[in-house]
């Protein structure tokens, strides 16, 4: 029986630096599906994370928003329509349960468009083979496909040869998602990124996209670290002001915003048993304050292993194994306010 972690069960070993300042520290990333991201961070398409407004603002802040699948497609159309006048990048998402439909709906938009993500929440299946066939059977190589979600290197390697450009991997590990909790399946986010980099060592620039379980800058330094070429988060980018849906005010005027899984019935109009839950998270304003703080923490981690860019953070980390007390010496432990 293997062995497989998450992010909080390691850390990174701080390393020689000679870097004088984090400003000197680049996080692009120069060649992502055709694309130069400033940042390695895409929203989740999430029906309350990534619509026209979050995709829009992601490109403007240096990252990338994929618009979620759970609108009509007159809805999608006009998100991709706005932003192609716009100049910006329109990545849509579609599932395999009508593949004809998809394709119909692709071929109208085709020149719209800048990728396709295939999203489901099993990736290493039939149909996502089928239809990424169809994608390139149809476009050619010029169409970039991203597919998922993965978490062993089989299925890594079922979607690299079906031919994916980039894989989003992870099974489970969502703050909304209970996937693991009611079917048993999964693996550890840590370790599953290793695996898809152990993976992509066979192919040439297939991207990893580690998706959920990111709880901060700090998870995001150690899935990079471990060989995702971005990040895909959701629940913290969930209840910026560019997310999908209604602002609610509680009795005491705080403000809050919807926020569920995709797997829930009324979400992807299944009967099956729900794999994640709905509720609301406490608004945080602009989304680029988030991503400008995501960064700064991002850039102080790299830091201390002396890496000025992805590639090097890749090369130089070396991760140790810590124990649960870590948790509780990692932690502030004073009283903040009185």
């Amino acid at each position: 029986m293997d062995e497989a972690l998450t992010f909080d069960d390691v850390l990174i070993e701080p390393g020689y630096s000679d870097i004088i300042t984090r400003s000197h520290i680049d996080l692009a990333q120069d060649d992502f599906l055709g694309l130069r991201l400033l940042t390695p961070i895409i929203s989740a398409n999430m029906d309350y994370v990534t619509g026209y407004e979050m995709a829009s603002e992601m490109w403007n802040c240096g990252g990338l928003g994929i618009l979620n699948r759970f609108q009509s497609w007159e809805e999608q159309d006009d998100a991709i329509m706005n932003l192609y006048q716009h100049g910006k990048p329109a990545f849509i998402s579609v599932g395999t349960r009508d593949i004809d439909e998809t394709m119909r709906h692709i071929n109208q938009v085709e020149y719209q468009i800048k990728g396709i993500c295939i999203d489901i929440a099993h990736g290493h299946h039939y149909s996502v083979n089928k239809l990424i066939r169809e994608i390139r059977d149809n476009y050619g190589p010029g169409m970039p496909v991203i597919a998922g979600n993965v978490a062993t290197e089989d299925g890594f390697k079922f979607l690299a040869d079906a031919g994916a450009d980039a894989i989003k991997v992870g099974i489970g590990p969502g703050s909304v998602c209970t996937t693991r909790s009611v079917t048993g399946v999964g693996v550890p986010q840590f370790t599953a990124i290793q695996r898809a980099w152990n993976a992509s060592l066979g192919y040439d620039n297939i991207k990893i996209i580690a998706d959920g379980g990111i709880k901060n800058s700090g998870d995001i330094v150690k899935a990079l670290a471990i060989g995702a070429d971005a990040v895909m988060l959701g629940s913290l980018l969930a209840g910026t002001d560019e997310c999908p849906g209604e602002t609610r005010v509680a009795p005491d005027n705080s403000h809050w915003r919807p926020y569920q899984g995709q797997s829930i019935f009324g979400v992807n109009e299944t009967k099956y048993t729900p794999e994640g839950i709905s509720g609301w998270v406490k608004s945080k304003g602009p989304v680029a304050n988030v991503l400008k703080q995501l960064a700064g923490g991002i850039r102080s981690g790299m830091s201390y292993v002396g890496a000025r860019n992805i590639k090097e953070l890749q090369d130089r980390a070396k991760f140790v194994r810590v124990s649960s007390y870590a948790h509780i010496e990692s932690g502030t432990r004073i009283v903040q306010d009185f």
